[in-house]
């Protein structure tokens, strides 16, 4: 029974703690395209360019994430916009939170 508790321990420290951290699911590229939007509404145009789109994400304050604006609509950074003001983490944080 130990074992199994240690082996949970360990799979909870390795696998789950830093999934439950990790910004994915789309939320990088809507917090950049967001974050572009805000900063500078003229480069909105490059938003699919993905070099220059993943330079943005660090840009942006998320790093170690690769994420691309893909199929979504230019009109999806405004998805994110009213976040944009709080830095990345907390932005997350709200916009997971957040009622639907």
């Amino acid at each position: 029974m130990a074992a199994l508790s240690a082996l949970c321990g360990v799979y909870a420290w390795l696998v789950v703690w830093p999934a439950a951290r990790a910004t994915t699911n789309g939320f990088a590229a809507y917090y950049t395209a967001a974050h572009v939007l805000t900063h500078d509404p003229t480069a909105m145009e490059r938003v699919y360019d993905d070099g220059w789109f993943a330079a943005q994400v660090e840009r942006a304050g998320i790093s170690g994430v690769y994420d691309i604006f893909n199929v979504q609509p230019p009109t999806m950074s405004l998805l994110l916009l009213p976040l944009v003001w709080l830095p990345p983490a907390a932005a997350r944080v709200a916009f997971v939170r957040s009622p639907t």
